[in-house]
């Protein structure tokens, strides 16, 4: 941490150590880049005659601590993690957060000095840092290592951070990592938040769409909500009848809801529109493989790859594979799981899908196939934290199944 706080000097025993640190690596790289080296040698300090580079003595092996080389590279992962849940959520770098820490034997390891604590308090902007023995409401959760970590967010969130927060609700690694309860408080108040903007801007379409969105979300987490989403999807039509957004939200919502009839009858409104998008074909595919032609759904969902439509929208998704389980149809779920590796480009999607076909072979007998599979997926992350993560996945898929 040479860096110091604005408007102090840089201590002169860190100036010293950074200087000489800095002068061990050009000496190193000197035979291959002896010009660039040797300037850069005579701009760090003042030199008497003769003393250049080219004469440094070439730094040889020494002792080092692994540990802490380890601790370091664990740190840098954690404030990499915040910063990505910031450009996630579009909160700025300025604005400071709080970090709540699940406590744990490796997360006390981590934090085991006051300077660990200041460096992650510094390059992550982080306000507080607390340990917690339970899980956080109204904050983002994340694994790095094998430690959890929770970022409470403000409920007061503008609508466009609200959109950005919605589609953690659709990703993998979220749903794997954070319990219902947690993602049912969040949702809720966020949904909470757009039915106000939507009712101070006169029905804002955008905000019903949103709103609707959310309320299909929170119904699968078992949640009604108040608008429910019927009421929302006419305020929305009255706002704005040439718009095909609201229509999408009601065919996912009574999609999700096991409400055939009225999926239908926005699904084909949706196919009666001249226009043919991409996500069509998406709706299209996930309503054949329920309650339709399987080989037609494997058709739509391939067209619908073709048109650069991500095919992997797990909460819909878990809805057709639940529908093949609950029928005993494991087979039919296993060759539609094949069909979603083979369709997805993302890496985690595609370890959801196999440890979800892990599931289903050993359900269906297939106990050799579904042990390779998960060897195959252990080998593929071979991180302790990575593979812990896919072991609890698995667990909770069997638990929720019983």
């Amino acid at each position: 941490m040479i860096k110091p706080e604005a408007g102090t000097g840089i201590a002169p025993i860190v100036k010293e150590e950074s200087i000489a640190y800095f002068e061990e690596i050009l000496s190193a790289l000197h035979p291959y880049l002896p010009f660039i080296t040797e300037e850069l040698w005579h701009q760090l300090r003042s030199r008497k005659e003769g003393a250049d580079c080219t004469v440094s003595p070439y730094p040889g092996p020494a002792a080092y601590d692994e540990t802490t080389l380890k601790t370091i590279s664990a740190l840098q992962d954690l404030i990499r993690s915040i910063r990505e849940i910031r450009n996630k959520n579009g909160i700025a770098m300025k604005e400071e957060l709080a970090l709540k820490i699940f406590d744990s034997e490796e997360g006390r390891a981590l934090f085991s000095t006051e300077s660990q604590m200041k460096f992650v308090s510094k390059f992550g902007n982080i306000s507080d840092i607390e340990w917690v023995q339970s899980e956080v409401s109204q904050a983002v959760s994340f694994i790095c290592g094998a430690t959890k970590y929770f970022i409470p967010l403000n409920k007061e969130i503008d609508i466009n951070t609200s959109r950005r927060l919605r589609t953690s609700f659709n990703n993998p690694l979220v749903l794997a990592t954070t319990s219902q309860e947690v993602l049912a408080d969040f949702g809720n108040s966020i949904f909470g938040n757009l039915i106000a903007d939507s009712q101070k801007h006169n029905n804002d379409y955008d905000s019903l769409v949103e709103a609707g969105s959310l309320s299909f979300y929170l119904k699968s987490l078992g949640i009604e909500t108040s608008p429910d989403f019927e009421e929302i999807k006419n305020q929305a039509i009255l706002r704005s009848k040439n718009r095909i957004d609201i229509y999408e939200n009601a065919f996912s919502f009574y999609f999700a809801s096991g409400n055939q009839e009225k999926a239908l009858e926005n699904l084909n409104y949706l196919n009666n529109l001249e226009v043919k998008l991409s996500e069509f074909y998406f709706y299209n595919g996930i309503y054949e493989a329920r309650w339709g032609d399987f080989e037609k759904a494997k058709e739509e969902l391939r067209l619908a790859k073709e048109n650069n439509y991500n095919v992997s929208n797990l909460g819909l998704q878990q809805i057709v594979l639940n529908e093949f389980g609950l029928k005993g149809e494991f087979n039919k779920q296993i060759e539609y799981l094949d069909l979603l590796i083979e369709l997805t480009s993302d890496p985690n999607e595609e370890a959801v899908w196999k440890m979800i076909k892990i599931d289903s072979l050993m359900r269906s007998g297939q106990t050799q196939e579904g042990e390779n599979l998960l060897k195959e997926l252990l080998a593929q992350y071979p991180k302790e934290a990575d593979q812990k993560m896919i072991l609890e996945f698995l667990k909770s898929i069997c638990i929720s199944k019983q």
